[in-house]
């Protein structure tokens, strides 16, 4: 006899179902009122269920058996993978799609109301609609995906279409809150607090007993599609989805094939994708415990920021020396973790990574009265080390004593007030430079209409900051545009433009970051818009802007093109008291 005992705040609905020859068969209980319920099971049959709840008019779920269900779809048509493990109030069980089918439009949007703004906030010209599932009582489940009008990421929507009614799912939106999007929105649009648990990733996911993945995401529901990432591979099956990982180049000169950032995801029932990493006994020390040949233990701070953004978190991503690389014939045992799992380095002088990595330490250091070894005394130095994990990547860890550091590069904020006005501005940041200096309760000033601000006597043009942003950065490596070296600066000053910033704001963003750009043939151009960089760095500003508009450019040297989701480039009319901030990517010394 088997008792299971199940937690209904933690029941995952891949885990709670049974074989097929198990049936359990129950009244429809409150997931908000009931903390646990017994199920007795003996040699595969149910001896009995028992349960306490209070019932309400939430939204109920039913636990089923897992069944298999023959389907009469032609070749032409998308086939349907059922999954009956839950039942969802008055729409019944859903079955999934097994790709998602695209769609006609449907009318969510306040059409009127956009129209007539200079400046919607959403672009629902370009959005798409694709019907996912289909529950039991015939309403489909869709997800709309929809362009903010900034660089940021896409907008989805989880939408049930039951009959003529529409509900839009408030607990399954993903990219942004409801309350930003609430007045575009149809009045005769019904709302629904259903959370469609197969979409509900899980904290962790144990593959094997020494292969787990952990849940990174932070959004609440998944928004980036399978069909944006061109370099997914699959890993591994399991119980609760296909897992992938996907790869993009973070040092130039070195292929894909060899080195590479790499994200892992889960691919969700409805296409979708949702981050995973793993972690291990050194990954989230950042003194790692090892101890080395020589019988020392390290003492020395080590990173894996080295391909990230300028926030004090990253996206989900790790850099890795791929399993298959002719790199890795130059690893040596240097070292072993607590659990006594070894670490390797690589000290050959000719090899590519290591080459790059004394590159990238000798350009980050080149400034007046500061010492660069040589490559023969970097090699023998502790400058890296690598550890494989459960994929066979060998994942990369640079002593911080030898790393480059990414920086949010001089942020840059013009204040303009209709009148002059005392603003007090605070920076969700670590600042590491600035100018004025940046005091622990943020810069107070008086600001006039044409920009000129008096700090302590003194007048600026604006503030401006270094340092880390607080909060995550977000992984647009796959989204904006490639130009040639020829185009550069003319397509640089016209993106500017659509992004809002007048010609004086673009002569100071081009006077600082013209001679920090790629020499390369070609470069990317990526763009953070004003909601990344609130999540990034959050500004409160005292009073509040009329206007904000916040863009960071994020830039890669290429040899050669590559393709990439292009980005909407478009700015708010600049009404009212308005704030304008620039900033970029910038990698300095330590």
């Amino acid at each position: 006899m088997l008792n299971l005992f199940m937690e209904l705040n933690n029941i995952n609905p891949i885990e709670s179902q049974l074989e097929t020859n198990l049936e359990i068969n129950s009244q429809p209980i409150s997931p908000k009122k009931i903390k646990t319920f017994p199920i007795v099971l003996a040699g595969g049959i149910i001896i009995g269920v028992i349960l306490t709840a209070s019932i309400t008019s939430a939204v109920y779920f039913y636990q089923k058996s897992k069944t298999t269900i023959t389907s009469n779809f032609t070749q032409n048509q998308p086939t349907i993978t059922p999954t009956t493990a839950y039942e969802y109030s008055q729409f019944g069980s859903i079955s999934w799609l097994d790709q998602p089918k695209q769609i006609s439009a449907i009318s969510i949007f306040n059409s009127e109301k956009i129209n007539s703004e200079e400046y919607p906030y959403l672009d629902i010209s370009s959005a798409e609609y694709f019907q996912v599932g289909v529950f039991s009582n015939g309403a489909q489940l869709i997800n709309a995906y929809i362009n903010p009008n900034d660089p940021g990421g896409t907008i989805i929507f989880r939408l049930i279409k039951d009959n003529n009614s529409i509900f839009l799912l408030t607990n399954m939106i993903g990219g942004r809150d409801l309350e930003s999007v609430k007045e575009y929105l149809v009045s005769s649009l019904l709302f629904s607090d259903i959370k469609i648990l197969e979409l509900s990733p899980l904290e962790n996911i144990s593959l094997s007993t020494d292969n787990i993945l952990y849940l990174f995401d932070s959004d609440s529901a998944s928004s980036k599609r399978s069909s944006d990432f061109k370099n997914l591979q699959k890993i591994a099956d399991s119980s609760y989805g296909s897992i992938y990982k996907n790869t993009f180049s973070i040092m130039d000169n070195i292929s894909i094939d060899q080195v590479a950032g790499r994200t892992i995801y889960l691919k969700m029932k409805d296409g979708t994708l949702v981050s995973y990493k793993y972690k291990n006994e050194v990954s989230d020390d950042s003194i790692p415990r090892i101890t080395w040949n020589s019988g020392t233990t390290n003492n020395d701070v080590y990173t894996q920021n080295i391909s990230s953004g300028c926030g004090t978190q990253t996206f989900g991503s790790v850099p890795v020396i791929l399993k298959d690389s002719t790199l890795l014939g130059d690893k040596i045992q240097v070292g072993k973790t607590q659990s006594g799992k070894s670490v390797f380095k690589i000290e050959n002088k000719n090899n590519e990574f290591v080459k790059k990595l004394y590159a990238e330490y000798k350009q980050t250091r080149s400034y007046e009265n500061t010492k660069i070894i040589t490559l023969e005394e970097f090699v023998t130095n502790p400058n890296h080390f690598l550890l494989q994990d459960p994929t066979g990547d060998w994942q990369i860890f640079v002593n911080s004593n030898y790393s480059s550091l990414a920086e949010c590069g001089k942020p840059v904020i013009y204040l303009y007030p209709t009148k002059e006005t005392q603003i007090k501005v605070q920076v969700g940041a670590q600042i590491t430079k600035s100018e004025p200096t940046y005091p622990n309760d943020g810069w107070v000033v008086i600001a006039k209409p044409n920009g000129e601000l008096i700090y302590q006597n003194q007048t600026y043009s604006y503030l401006f900051w270094e340092g880390l942003g607080n909060g995550l950065y977000p992984d647009y490596k796959n989204k904006g545009i490639v130009v040639a070296q020829k185009d550069l600066i003319s397509t640089l000053y016209s993106q500017l433009s659509q992004l809002g910033l007048n010609q004086k704001e673009s002569a100071d963003f081009m006077e600082f970051w013209q001679s920090k750009l790629p020499t390369t043939p070609f470069i990317r151009l990526t763009w953070l818009g004003t909601k990344d960089m609130d999540i990034l760095a959050p500004l409160t500003v005292n009073p509040q802007p009329d206007t904000r508009i916040r863009i960071f450019l994020e830039f890669q040297g290429l040899q050669n093109p590559v393709k990439l989701i292009p980005q909407k480039l478009s700015a708010p009319a600049r009404e009212g008291f308005t704030l304008i901030e620039w900033g970029g990517l910038l990698f300095k010394n330590n």
